[in-house]
C-alpha cells in the first residue's frame, strides 16, 4: 500500500507565524503588513474589490493565503512610476 504525502494542513492565526508556509491563512491584522498596508486599509480595499484574494472564514472572519498576499504584493510591485502607469489602471489601486 502506497504512504500519502499530503502537506501539512494551513493554520490560521492571528499571530504572525514565524515562517509562514504558502498555504498558511493569516487573518487581517498580521495580513496587512505582509503587504505594508493597515488592517483598516485592507478591510476598505476587500470592500471595494482591489485586494489580494481572501477566505472568508466565519460570518466575521476573514483570511488571507501568504502565497496570495506574496502574490498580490509582486503584482503591484514597480521599479518606476513609468513601469506602473504602463500596466494599466488594474495596478493602480
Amino acid at each position: 500500500m502506497k504512504e500519502k504525502h499530503n502537506a501539512p494542513p494551513p493554520t490560521v492565526t492571528d499571530e504572525p507565524p514565524a515562517e509562514p508556509g504558502p498555504e498558511d491563512i493569516l487573518l487581517t491584522p498580521m495580513a496587512a503588513p505582509v503587504i505594508g498596508l493597515a488592517p483598516q486599509s485592507l478591510r476598505a480595499r476587500r470592500v471595494r474589490g482591489n485586494s489580494p484574494p481572501y477566505i472568508r472564514i466565519s460570518a466575521n472572519r476573514v483570511g488571507y493565503r501568504y502565497a496570495d498576499l506574496i502574490a498580490w504584493r509582486n503584482a503591484h510591485t514597480f521599479s518606476s512610476t513609468a513601469q506602473e502607469h504602463a500596466a494599466g489602471p488594474k495596478s493602480a489601486a
